[in-house]
């Protein structure tokens, strides 16, 4: 294949090496924000004229987009205690990174910040005053509590069947994979949601491994490793 300029793309096998050198890299806030770059297809990469074989990819979930476009983002951000220290900062970098994203290709962008049973922060994050100000607020709290998923799953169940503009929307779940297993009902609400509109749970765990539950809810999943022992190596 030839190239024939650079476009933006989601495939490793031909970015530019400077995307190359963010996922080299020992900072691990580097190597998140490739991986949110992957994720969102916005990697720089040679624009190859001739056709390349890929193997197909067997999806957990069938999906449905409007062609050409792409729907709202939900970002459902683990704020409990375990999250504090360096995945803290990788944590609020992710929702900066999403707001970023999202406000470059004209998407809505929604935060749901999780922690304990009945502990939930929401907020459309935007670039109005409002929106700056709210966020900047978040960003300045610190993360403690428990950890309960199900809040912050029934609350994008809900916004992806009854709110019409968010029936597209895609789910990012940031977390470092301590989480119990969500109730079953609140779990049947999220599977019908998903099924009925299309969507996909994206996760990316900022651990070693991901833990069962979220091998178990997410459609796709990306693991950084353990970012302190990571900035520890950087160091």
């Amino acid at each position: 294949a030839e190239a024939n300029g650079a476009c933006l793309s989601g495939d490793w096998d031909s970015m530019l090496p400077s995307e190359a050198q963010l996922l080299a890299s020992g900072r691990p806030i580097l190597r998140t924000l490739h991986h949110m770059r992957r994720m969102e297809r916005s990697l720089l990469s040679y624009d190859r004229t001739a056709w390349l074989e890929e193997e197909a990819e067997v999806l957990k979930r069938m999906e449905m987009r409007p062609f050409g476009k792409a729907g709202p983002l939900i970002v459902c951000l683990d704020t409990s205690g375990s999250m504090a220290g360096v995945r803290e900062s990788l944590g609020k970098a992710l929702v900066l990174e999403s707001l970023r994203q999202a406000h470059r290709q004209q998407r809505r962008c929604y935060l749901y910040a999780f922690s304990g049973a009945g502990q939930l922060q929401e907020m459309e994050l935007d670039l109005s005053v409002e929106g700056l100000k709210n966020l900047l607020e978040f960003l300045k709290c610190s993360f403690s509590g428990g950890t309960s998923l199900d809040g912050a799953l029934e609350a994008s169940a809900r916004r992806l069947t009854e709110e019409e503009a968010w029936r597209n929307a895609d789910l990012l779940l940031v977390t470092d994979g301590e989480l119990r297993t969500p109730a079953e009902d609140v779990m049947g609400r999220v599977d019908q949601a998903l099924q009925e509109c299309g969507a996909r749970i994206v996760g990316i765990v900022l651990a070693e491994a991901a833990g069962g539950v979220m091998e178990q809810i997410c459609t796709e999943l990306y693991i950084t490793g353990d970012p302190d022992r990571t900035s520890l190596q950087a160091r």
